[in-house]
């Protein structure tokens, strides 16, 4: 099995795709420009992709949206605070990461609204290509992915490490994640050792969608499956990046 990570920016010149290969322990890396007809090109040559973008909009937004834009009543009169936007603003899997002490963007409200358009346009290639989409990621070859959460979760530093200014903490984030995974993943240290935080990033959610194959993530409960069906949902490891990566190569390797 391959699991692909997708480090997805509106710009496919800012992109970065990581693929993983648990039979041999293979890691191969494309940097922009990477276009949606690579990375569905990709998906047809793997399992699973973990893409860091949202799936979908929260439902309240898009009620509200749709009916405004059908010259209908404003649906949700009563938000007109910041605690009475949230729903509108936030969906059921970012206000479950907020609880948990996680900051994820708002996709109606915030630029990364802009690479949301991009990975539902890349949703629908995929459909169109007999791959299938599950926004819960339970299922089918797509799995949404939040590095930050997943870098938080490892005890690894999650945020102030993007950009030139933030090289040295990036590089002590890529030393960690090779200690911790290049027992099973000895190409990690060629793959992510001065590279870009795209890079580190993809290389993230290549293993946690392998992750969530292998049953190390947290699904949605019962109570949030129908929400998560449409707005998508986060999956956030439940164990180690190295038992990730063993568990990876002990089930995956076929």
């Amino acid at each position: 099995m391959r699991s692909l990570g997708l480090d997805l920016a509106a710009d496919p010149v800012n992109t970065a795709l990581c693929a993983i290969d648990w039979a041999t322990g293979e890691i191969q890396v494309a940097v922009g420009p990477v276009t949606d007809e690579h990375i569905v090109g990709a998906v047809g040559d793997s399992d699973v992709l973990g893409v860091d973008a949202p799936l979908g909009w929260p439902q309240d937004f898009v009620e509200a949206i749709t009916s405004h834009h059908e010259l209908g009543a404003w649906r949700f009169p009563e938000a007109d605070s910041p605690a009475a936007r949230r729903s509108l603003r936030f969906r059921a899997t970012d206000l479950a990461l907020m609880a948990e002490g996680h900051r994820p963007l708002s996709v109606a409200s915030d630029l990364i609204g802009v690479v949301a358009l991009r990975a539902a346009r890349l949703q629908h290639l995929l459909a169109a290509n007999g791959r299938e989409v599950d926004r819960t990621g339970t299922t089918g070859h797509l799995v949404e992915t939040y590095p930050a959460a997943a870098l938080s979760s490892w005890g690894l530093r999650s945020t102030s490490y993007k950009g030139a200014k933030n090289r040295d903490a990036l590089a002590g984030i890529a030393a960690l994640m090779v200690e911790s995974v290049g027992p099973v993943l000895p190409g990690a240290a060629d793959v992510l050792r001065g590279r870009s935080d795209h890079v580190v990033d993809a290389f993230v959610c290549a293993l946690v969608a392998a992750a969530a194959r292998v049953g190390l993530t947290q699904p949605p409960h019962r109570d949030q499956w129908e929400l998560a069906r449409t707005e998508g949902w986060i999956h956030v490891p439940t164990a180690t990046a190295g038992d990730v990566a063993r568990a990876a190569s002990r089930q995956l390797a076929s």
